[in-house]
């Protein structure tokens, strides 16, 4: 699986790349503007044009990413043929672990195989992350509270579950680990054509530095999490704040227009009125 992995993280990258280019960013720009705002179908499609064209020209397919996601159809298989086998059971599977879980039939009664698995899904969460070429401060909070709300998650989803599924997470994602650490190396990336990735050693507090006297707890990381969830899934959907003042203006000038041409047929009902009266 690592071969469409590193074929997806190379595509990736790219789009990363084309996405922070200011051609790029004035495109969308414009397609934003003229969708959500001027509703000018001619600029819509102008923006929309210029945007395929730098797309293609940065050799970057929509598609291509999705190519790491071929290790889903595999794992599913495993997870369905795994559990299939400890329900039976299949001979050997209620002696055929090792160390503190030879029934692979049961769950890991000290539950080291769910929660080791976690930490590995965690660590590769964090890897992917370090990849991304363009972190932003939302995006970066967001992530920052899903490391909270995830492990709880996966731990009641997989406690109980057969030891020998829990065997297979944790090969998974211990592969999955190796895999990202893998395109994180300078020089597979450059044997493998991926950009480099950007230096955030400047970002690190150099010498004697302030520091409060309390730090953010997981609260205020979840908090900050989810506000920064929200507003990522509002840029999205084109939900936005400036989106919805925007509307809210655009709703008071047609109530302003439509006052407009009540009044004036008012005008021209009372002029009409007046001029019938006269003829009699």
């Amino acid at each position: 699986m690592f071969v469409p992995t590193l074929w997806g993280s190379k595509h990736q990258a790219r789009l990363q790349k084309l996405q922070a280019t200011p051609a790029y960013v004035k495109a969308k720009a414009e397609f934003e503007e003229a969708a959500f705002r001027s509703r000018d179908q001619s600029a819509q499609l102008a923006a929309r044009s210029e945007m395929r064209r730098l797309t293609k020209g940065a050799g970057v397919s929509f598609v291509a990413p999705f190519v790491g996601l071929a290790a889903i159809p595999f794992s599913f298989g495993m997870f369905r043929l795994i559990r299939g086998m400890a329900g039976i059971p299949v001979p050997g599977m209620e002696t055929g672990g090792l160390a503190w879980f030879s029934d692979l039939t049961v769950h890991d009664p000290l539950y080291i195989l769910p929660c080791t698995s976690i930490i590995m899904g965690v660590l590769m969460f964090k890897q992917t992350q370090r990849a991304n070429l363009n972190p932003s401060p939302a995006q970066q909070a967001m992530m920052k509270g899903m490391t909270y709300v995830l492990p709880p998650v996966l731990f009641l989803g997989t406690a109980w579950l057969p030891a020998g599924l829990q065997w297979f997470f944790l090969t998974l994602s211990t592969g999955s680990v190796v895999q990202t650490f893998a395109t994180l190396n300078p020089a597979v990336r450059r044997w493998a054509g991926l950009p480099t990735l950007p230096d955030r050693s400047h970002l690190a507090p150099q010498g004697i530095v302030y520091q409060s006297p309390s730090k953010p707890g997981i609260r205020d990381s979840l908090q900050e999490g989810m506000a920064a969830a929200s507003k990522s899934l509002k840029e999205v959907t084109g939900a936005t704040d400036e989106k919805a003042r925007w509307k809210k203006a655009q709703d008071y000038e047609e109530h302003r227009a439509l006052e407009d041409l009540q009044r004036a047929e008012r005008r021209m009902e009372e002029v009409r009125r007046r001029r019938a009266e006269r003829r009699l």
